[in-house]
């Protein structure tokens, strides 16, 4: 009897499995159009849902306009086996809750970019002139 044989899942306990978990996650997030947050490990955007995922081993949570999440998981499902959503709960130490809620632009901010906005047209003016 040979007790080698090749594994078609990962072996619970595998020093290397947590690794191909991860590079197989990312590989297969990434062909669904979530791109990795830089310097965000394990986080990703998808940029026409307006989806953020979330990535802690077998754990996703996902964020972004009510309308587009069932898409979003529906996009993951694709690749990886996945339940269905639910409720937030506990996830990385704190108790998640869903809320709606318009995150104001403070006014500070507003001038700033105003300001920027002007301050290159007026450049701009200055630049025509000066070829005139």
């Amino acid at each position: 009897m040979c007790p080698v044989v090749r594994l078609k899942k990962a072996l619970q306990g595998h020093p290397d499995s947590g690794g191909f978990w991860e590079d197989h996650c990312n590989r297969v997030l990434k062909q669904a159009g979530f791109e990795p947050i830089r310097a965000w490990p394990s986080t990703y955007f998808h940029k026409k849902l307006e989806c953020m995922l979330s990535v802690c081993v077998d754990d996703f949570k996902m964020a972004g306009p009510a309308s587009n999440l069932a898409e979003g998981w529906s996009l993951i499902g694709k690749h990886i086996q996945i339940e269905s959503p639910t409720a937030p709960g506990h996830f990385l130490g704190c108790t998640h809750e869903i809320f709606e809620a318009e995150i104001p632009v403070p006014s500070e901010v507003r001038e700033r970019e105003s300001g920027r906005a002007s301050s290159k047209r007026q450049e701009e003016q200055h630049a025509n002139e000066s070829r005139a």
